[in-house]
């Protein structure tokens, strides 16, 4: 088994700055991604992103926009994190490791894929809620792991060849040092 569909039922999200994060969902994906947030459209995050992501990462899909954009509050906690800067290095490495451990999904022989013109965030709320049939506020608020290992079971229960085992994955990780170590092999001729 992949360990992407472990990883998305006990990955357990990491208090920053002493607020407790909730899985990265496709709510936190909409609300950073409309803040400009560089940790979505990509970027060097400063003080104020790292307080942006943490503060939104923070809420859920039922505190909505007015809670989750409580610039007021925001801006009172992010004002008493400003004097413990000394851990900003820590939180931003905590914050990466986060949102990359929040996208670990299951691998594919294949990476071509369609372009989509709605925003990836609003295809896995509804693939929440069309096909896992979970209430609306539950399937924004659904882990993004959890969203694309279903959606992996899905493709894969519906005629879709390209998931990779285990195995598969070893072998490929194999191949690819063996072709490394011919290359530097190639290299030092």
């Amino acid at each position: 088994m992949q360990g992407a569909f472990i990883q998305s039922l006990t990955y357990r999200p990491p208090a920053i700055l002493g607020r407790q994060l909730l899985p990265f969902s496709p709510w936190h994906g909409v609300v950073l991604e409309g803040a400009g947030s560089p940790y979505i459209i990509g970027g060097v995050p400063d003080f104020d992103d790292v307080i942006t992501a943490v503060w939104v990462c923070s809420h859920s899909f039922t505190h909505g926009w007015a809670g989750t954009l409580d610039l007021k509050a925001a801006k009172k906690w992010g004002k008493a994190n400003r004097k413990q800067r000394a851990q900003f290095p820590a939180a931003v490495t905590a914050l990466n490791d986060h949102i990359i451990a929040s996208f670990v999904g299951p691998e594919y022989w294949s990476a071509e894929g369609g372009s989509i013109k709605a925003p990836y965030w609003w295809h896995m709320a509804t693939f929440g809620m069309s096909t896992l049939h979970l209430p609306y506020a539950d399937a924004w608020d659904c882990s993004i792991a959890r969203l694309m290992c279903h959606f992996a079971c899905k493709s894969e229960t519906e005629g879709n060849k390209d998931l990779m085992s285990a195995d598969d994955i070893k072998g490929k990780a194999i191949l690819e040092a063996d072709a490394a170590k011919e290359k530097a092999a190639k290299g030092k001729k």
